[in-house]
C-alpha cells in the first residue's frame, strides 16, 4: 500500500514537472521583462530630466499662458487682453493640472511631455519585444531614447510626445486585431481602444489622419490572405449593404473636410517658406543625422522583412506613408513626422539586432578556427563582445544625431556657439533683469517674439515680425491686428518711424536670429533700427538685441489704432 502511494506521488510529481518548469520559465520571462522595462524607463527618464530648465522656445508659452488663465478664471486666454488659445486644449488642461499640483514654472510645464516621452520609449520596447525578441526591442528603444528630436520634444511644453504615444498605442491595437486570434469581446475592446487613441491623437494633431492612412494600409496588407478573401467573398451579400450605407456619411464628411485638409497641406508660416517646395527636406535631414541607417535603409528594411515579415510590413508601411506624405506638404519640421519615428526604429531594431548577432557569430567562428599564436576557443566570447562594442561605437560616432544628443545633455544653452534647431535660444530671463529699468521707463514695448516679451517683461504693445502678418504666400499690411495676441503687427521701417514719431520713448527687443530675416525683421528694418535708435548693450550670450528711443519733443501725432503709449515712469 505504501509502495503504491509512493509510486502515485512520484508519478504525480513526475507528471507535474513539465508544467512547473513551464510556469517557472514564464515567471522568469515576466521578471526579466519587468527589469528591462524598469531599467529602460529609468534611463529614458534620467536623460529627459537633464537640462530640463533650458531656455524657452516661444511655442511653449502658448500653453503656459492658457494654463495660467485656466486656473485663474477658467478661460484659455493668453494674457489679460489677448485672444483665446484653443489648439490642443486638452493638453493645456494637463499643463494646468501640473501647475495646480506643483506650482507654475517652465520646468513643471514640461513634465507632461517628459513623462509621455519616457512612456513612449517603454511602450515601443514592450511591443517590439513581444513580436521580435529582446535584442531587437533594446536596439529599437535605445534608438528612440537617444534620438535628438525625441529628447527635445520630451523637454518641450507641447503635445508631440503625448500625440506620438497615443498614435503608437492605437497602431498596436490595430496590429493586434490583424494578427492575433481573440474573442469577440477582446476584438471589440481593441477596436474601441484604437478609435479612442486615434481620436485623442487627432485632437492634438490633425496630421493624425496621415498616420491613420498608413495604419489602414498596413492593416490591409496584414489581412490580405487567402482565407480572409474567401470569408469576405462568402459573405459579401451581407457586408455590401452595410458598406454602401456607411459610404454615404463618409462621403459627406470627406466633402466637408477635404478642402480644409488640402488648405492645411499647402499652408506654411513665413518662417518656413524656404522648405515649401522641397520634397527632399526630411530625406536630407535624416541622411545628415543618420547616414548609416538611411544610406542602407532598403537593406535594413529587407533584413527586417526576412526576420519578421508581418511586423516589418506593418511598421514600414506606417512610417513610409507618413514620411512620403509629409515630404510633399508645404510646412515641414522634424516634429511633424515624429509620431512616425518609432515605427522606423522598430524595424531598424530588428535588422540591427540581426546584424549584431551575425557579427558576433562570425567573430566567434573565426576565433575557434584560429590556432596561432594560441588556440582561439577561449578568446571567442571576449572577441565577439569586443567586436560588438566597436561596431556599436562606430555607428554611434558616424551618426551626427548622437553628437547632437550628447551636446544637448552636456552643454548649457549659453555655451552653444549659435542657436541650432533644439538649443541655444535667447535668454529672455537674463535680458529682463538687465533691461528692467529701461522697460519700465519706455512708453512702448515692441518685440519680434510676442509671447516671450509678454511673459518675461509683462508687457507687449507692438509685434515686429513679418511672420505674424501672414504666411509664406501672402502678407497683410502693417498695423494689422494679430488674431491671437490682439496687438498691431509691423515689419517695415516706415512703421517703426511712425512709432517713434507718436511716442516719447520705446524699447525694441529682437532676437539675434530674427535680425535681417525677411520672414521676421527684414534687412531694411534692421538697418533703420541700428541707424535711428540707441543700441542698448547686452552680453552676446543672451542672443538678444535691444534698441531704444527717447523723443521727449515728439510731435503731437496720434499713434495708429490699437497703440496707446503709457506714461513713462
Amino acid at each position: 500500500m505504501a509502495s503504491t502511494v509512493r509510486t502515485e506521488v512520484r508519478g504525480d510529481q513526475a507528471f507535474s514537472r513539465p508544467g512547473q518548469a513551464s510556469d517557472h520559465r514564464a515567471r522568469a520571462a515576466r521578471a526579466l521583462l519587468s527589469w528591462d522595462v524598469a531599467v529602460l524607463t529609468a534611463v529614458a527618464l534620467l536623460v529627459r530630466l537633464i537640462h530640463l530648465d533650458h531656455t524657452v522656445q516661444v511655442d511653449e508659452l502658448n500653453h503656459v499662458f492658457a494654463a495660467r488663465s485656466l486656473l485663474e478664471n477658467g478661460t484659455l486666454q493668453i494674457g489679460d487682453d489677448a485672444g483665446i488659445y484653443t489648439r490642443a486644449w486638452g493638453f493645456t488642461y494637463v499643463v494646468a493640472a501640473a501647475f495646480a499640483l506643483l506650482g507654475e514654472s517652465i520646468v513643471v510645464a514640461r513634465l507632461p511631455a517628459v513623462l509621455a516621452g519616457t512612456a513612449l520609449v517603454a511602450v515601443l520596447f514592450v511591443w517590439t519585444r513581444s513580436v521580435a525578441g529582446r535584442a531587437a526591442a533594446w536596439v529599437a528603444a535605445l534608438l528612440l531614447c537617444f534620438d535628438p528630436t525625441a529628447l527635445f520634444l520630451s523637454q518641450f511644453t507641447r503635445f508631440y510626445t503625448i500625440h506620438a504615444l497615443l498614435f503608437l498605442l492605437g497602431a498596436i491595437a490595430v496590429f493586434s486585431l490583424c494578427t492575433r486570434p481573440a474573442s469577440p469581446r477582446r476584438r471589440i475592446g481593441l477596436a474601441l481602444g484604437a478609435l479612442a487613441a486615434f481620436g485623442l491623437a487627432y485632437h492634438l494633431q490633425v496630421t493624425t489622419v496621415v498616420g491613420v492612412a498608413g495604419v489602414a494600409l498596413g492593416g490591409c496588407l496584414l489581412l490580405i490572405r487567402r482565407e480572409v478573401i474567401a470569408v469576405v467573398g462568402a459573405r459579401w451579400r451581407w457586408w455590401l449593404p452595410a458598406l454602401l450605407l456607411l459610404s454615404v456619411p463618409a462621403a459627406f464628411v470627406a466633402a466637408r473636410l477635404l478642402p480644409l485638409y488640402i488648405g492645411a497641406f499647402r499652408y506654411a508660416d513665413a518662417w518656413a517658406g524656404g522648405s515649401v517646395d522641397d520634397p527632399l527636406y526630411y530625406l536630407r535631414m535624416q541622411l545628415d543625422w543618420y547616414p548609416a541607417l538611411w544610406s542602407l535603409l532598403p537593406i535594413v528594411f529587407l533584413a527586417a522583412v526576412y526576420h519578421r515579415p508581418r511586423f516589418t510590413a506593418f511598421a514600414g508601411t506606417v512610417f513610409l506613408v507618413a514620411f512620403s506624405i509629409h515630404s510633399l506638404a508645404a510646412w515641414k519640421n522634424p516634429r511633424f513626422v515624429f509620431y512616425a519615428t518609432p515605427f522606423l526604429f522598430a524595424f531598424s531594431g530588428i535588422a540591427g539586432a540581426a546584424a549584431l548577432r551575425w557579427i558576433g557569430r562570425q567573430v566567434m567562428t573565426a576565433c575557434r578556427r584560429s590556432t596561432w599564436p594560441v588556440h582561439g576557443g577561449r578568446l571567442a566570447r571576449p572577441a565577439a563582445a569586443m567586436a560588438l562594442a566597436l561596431t556599436t561605437g562606430y555607428l554611434v560616432a558616424i551618426n551626427s544625431a548622437y553628437r547632437l544628443t550628447a551636446k544637448m545633455l552636456t552643454v548649457d544653452d549659453a555655451d552653444w556657439t549659435a542657436p541650432i534647431l533644439y538649443r541655444g535660444e535667447p535668454d529672455w530671463a537674463a535680458a529682463a533683469e538687465a533691461l528692467r529699468s529701461v522697460a519700465d521707463s519706455s512708453a512702448l514695448i515692441v518685440s519680434s517674439s510676442d509671447l516671450k516679451a509678454l511673459y518675461y517683461f509683462g508687457r507687449l504693445d507692438v509685434i515686429l515680425s513679418a511672420n505674424e502678418l501672414g504666411s509664406a504666400f501672402t502678407m497683410r499690411p502693417d498695423f494689422s491686428i494679430s488674431e491671437k495676441m490682439k496687438r498691431p503687427v509691423i515689419r517695415q521701417p516706415e512703421s517703426v518711424a511712425r512709432l517713434i514719431e507718436c511716442s516719447p520713448s520705446g524699447l525694441v527687443l529682437v532676437e539675434d536670429k530674427h535680425l535681417d530675416q525677411t520672414w521676421s525683421v527684414p534687412p531694411a528694418t534692421t538697418d533703420y533700427l541700428r541707424n535711428h535708435t540707441e543700441v542698448v548693450p547686452l552680453p552676446a550670450g543672451l542672443r538678444l538685441a535691444a534698441f531704444r528711443w527717447r523723443n521727449p519733443t515728439h510731435a503731437d501725432i496720434a499713434c495708429p489704432a490699437g497703440i496707446t503709449p503709457i506714461p513713462s515712469s
